[in-house]
């Protein structure tokens, strides 16, 4: 597992275990609600509409420790702005 997410664990994920196989590919897709103007066009857009729009920083995602969470953690620290969860 991700030391990520355990903060014990008694092996070194990145010493002890080595690829094999890749086993799947995933895609990640962002997509704004109707509630957002139609300018925003791209992520770059949706960035400077959150700036603008502190309160309305929030991104739905599938779960807490989910690739998407970690995703809009590492956006929201990017851009130095609490973008808030909703799974």
């Amino acid at each position: 597992m991700c030391p990520h997410v355990y903060s014990k664990l008694s092996y070194h994920p990145f010493a002890d275990l080595a690829p094999v196989s890749r086993i799947c590919e995933l895609g990640h897709g962002l997509a704004v609600g109707s509630g957002v103007p139609e300018s925003v066009q791209s992520l770059t857009n949706l960035i400077l509409y959150f700036k603008a729009n502190p309160d309305e920083a929030s991104i739905a995602n599938s779960g807490e420790g989910s690739l998407p969470h970690f995703l809009t953690t590492l956006l929201s620290r990017a851009i130095g702005l609490k973008i808030e969860p909703i799974a």
